[in-house]
């Protein structure tokens, strides 16, 4: 009788009714309690449902009833592991291993709780051994890229990304079809992959491996303004040639080395860095509207991060003007500030104050970013105040008036984004800079 009722909570646990399998899982334990499988299927049905503690009490049953119950152990081990006790989840998957030495995901999830426990060397062993089991497992080659990247292990994190990838084609060229699950795995790997290069500067590698994700699953949040990002580096070099080349980093604060963007992080750029605060320590003191301590066509590019929106309106043309009058023939002006366009979308749902997005200083609402850091000109840093602001339109017609060519602006999240140029060869009309003694007639 009581294998009846397991047989048929078997059927409909296939089926997705849990309820009725419940049902019988229950029958079949009031007939005979002593019942291990009961026990176990009950516990898998308290897992899948999310709760661990009646899950751990069912495996925990069964367990004392057969004590080499591996799957009642191996999934006693997840439910552990899934509640935060890793002590014990530990010591479960090691009874796995020991009943059955080829367990594979008993290594991986034991792996994965050593790597929460930011014990790599023991998840590193773990990967190995599963892959001494099963040389082909994507799995195991995707969970040693993760460690290898947590430990900035970086090459060996693309490698172990690319063996993944590698292995993944392979099935997917044998079967012929991809699942919902084969697509979401992929995908993951390329960003993996995208990530680990882009940390390690790869960066046409990390753009390959993006726009592939991208092509698997578009619904990507984030992923276009990294690949833009990327891509505008790209173009930013190839344009810019020089062998040694100098970036003006107006607005630049503290000193931090990761205050550059992207484009101007490698060896050949130096940073020459602008400020209106001396407290900052910047190389030169000085305000947008008056550069006059940097030459007429002195710099490659400007980088000016969260900074234009400082001026006053009227003080914008002024400012571009200078930007435009120190670089360089064909340098460039890489800008990024508040997107008010944006921001008003959260003030009409009544998000005038509500956190936005948390930062260093704390949550930033919509009245921050109109107006400034309110805790820091609270404090009595009145350079944090906005007195402007731009809609994507808005910035790139000023950037045109003030005389640079190949304006583009791009919106992402509650930023906007300009990159623009100043022409090559003076237009006659156009400021270039220079002062007219300069000039010999």
């Amino acid at each position: 009788m009581q294998l009846d009722y397991l047989q048929t909570a078997k059927d409909y646990l296939t089926s997705g009714n849990t309820e009725l399998a419940i049902a019988n899982l229950t029958k079949a334990l009031a007939v005979d309690p002593d019942l291990a499988e009961a026990h176990y299927q009950l516990g898998v049905i308290q897992a899948q449902q999310n709760k661990l503690d009646n899950a751990i009490l069912c495996f925990r049953r069964a367990i004392a009833l057969e004590p080499q119950y591996t799957d009642a152990l191996y999934n006693l081990g997840n439910a552990l592991a899934q509640s935060g006790q890793h002590a014990e989840a530990i010591a479960t998957y090691k009874q796995v291993i020991e009943l059955q030495p080829d367990h594979i995901n008993a290594y991986l999830n034991l792996g994965v709780v050593h790597f929460q426990n930011q014990n790599f060397a023991s998840a590193t062993s773990c990967c190995q051994k599963a892959l001494e089991i099963d040389p082909k497992n994507i799995r195991a080659y995707h969970s040693l890229a993760t460690i290898f990247t947590n430990q900035g292990m970086l090459e060996k994190s693309i490698e172990s990304y690319q063996q993944a990838i590698a292995l993944i084609a392979a099935t997917n060229s044998e079967s012929g079809k991809k699942t919902q699950s084969d697509l979401e795995l992929e995908t993951n790997l390329y960003v993996g992959l995208g990530n680990s290069c882009y940390l390690q500067k790869h960066l046409e590698q990390s753009l390959q491996a993006y726009q592939q994700a991208l092509a698997l699953y578009s619904n990507l949040p984030g992923l276009t303004d990294r690949i833009r990002e990327i891509e505008w580096t790209l173009e930013i070099r190839s344009k810019i040639s020089e062998a040694k080349k100098t970036v003006l980093h107006v607005g630049c604060g503290p000193y931090s080395t990761t205050g550059l963007h992207l484009a101007f992080q490698s060896p050949e750029w130096q940073e020459i860095r602008f400020d209106i605060d001396p407290g900052v320590q910047p190389d030169i003191v000085g305000t947008l509207t008056d550069m006059t301590a940097v030459g007429s066509n002195a710099v490659n590019a400007i980088w000016s991060s969260h900074n234009i929106e400082h001026l006053y309106p009227h003080e914008v043309p002024i400012a571009l003007k200078e930007c435009y009058r120190v670089l360089k023939p064909g340098g460039l002006a890489l800008i990024t500030l508040p997107d008010l366009q944006k921001v008003a979308e959260f003030i009409a749902e009544g998000k005038l104050e509500t956190p936005l997005y948390n930062s260093p200083s704390g949550g930033i609402s919509a009245l921050d970013i109109i107006y400034g850091l309110g805790v820091a000109i609270a404090n009595g840093n009145y350079y944090m105040a906005h007195r402007t602001g731009f809609t994507a339109e808005t910035l790139r017609n000023k950037l045109v008036d003030a005389g640079f060519i190949d304006a583009i602006v791009c919106r992402e999240g509650l930023n906007l984004w300009a990159k623009a140029y100043k022409p090559n060869t003076a237009r006659l009309g156009v400021s270039d800079g220079l002062r007219e003694e300069q000039f010999h007639w």
